[in-house]
């Protein structure tokens, strides 16, 4: 879409408030921590601004390759005891194993990532079943600066143009209406 600077895929794992136990040691329930678990393609962790403190960032290659790897928020991470990812630090997320390839300590737009497990789309299903990993999917878009109300309306369109009715789209309050409100009210 005209406008658009980035885009991709980001939602929580279960119902909302929903925690999955993640621990150190292959046996579930053994010393785990209760920790939500975020699901985002590559291209949604740059629209969310996610940046690494140690290790990096899973790429959009482990995301279609559905690689068992997470990344994990700086308040999980000191949960669990990791400081970094140099020895390849692996998480079992309800007994199932992640790689942990790097420790989120900044995400702008979506800063709750920071107490949990973020991982790739397609591994989400180890985590909480076919059907709960394809649940509340979200797909984000960065814009240019005044393109968010096209890209807005424009884009249930270009998701599904037999049915654009059936795509909810959450567009951000037009700058100038907002500055007219402002002013009436002033």
């Amino acid at each position: 879409l005209h406008g658009g600077i980035g885009a991709g895929l980001e939602w929580q794992l279960g119902s909302q408030g929903t925690l999955f136990p993640v621990s150190r040691i292959p046996q579930a329930g053994q010393t785990a921590v209760s920790l939500p678990v975020t699901a985002a393609s590559a291209g949604g962790l740059a629209v969310i601004g996610a940046r690494v403190s140690a290790g990096r960032l899973y790429d959009a290659g482990m995301d279609r390759r559905a690689d068992m790897v997470a990344l994990l928020g700086s308040v999980a991470a000191d949960r669990l005891g990791i400081t970094g990812v140099g020895d390849s630090p692996v998480v079992y997320i309800g007994g199932a194993p992640f790689t942990v390839t790097g420790i989120v300590n900044r995400a702008p737009l979506d800063p709750g990532v920071l107490a949990g497990v973020i991982v790739p789309d397609l591994a989400a299903v180890a985590v909480a079943g076919s059907r709960a990993a394809a649940d509340n999917r979200q797909i984000l878009v960065r814009t240019a600066p005044g393109a968010a109300q096209l890209t807005g309306r424009q884009g249930p369109y270009a998701i599904d143009p037999l049915h654009p009715g059936q795509v909810a789209a959450e567009i951000p309050v037009d700058p100038a209406r907002l500055r007219e409100s402002v002013s009436a009210s002033l």
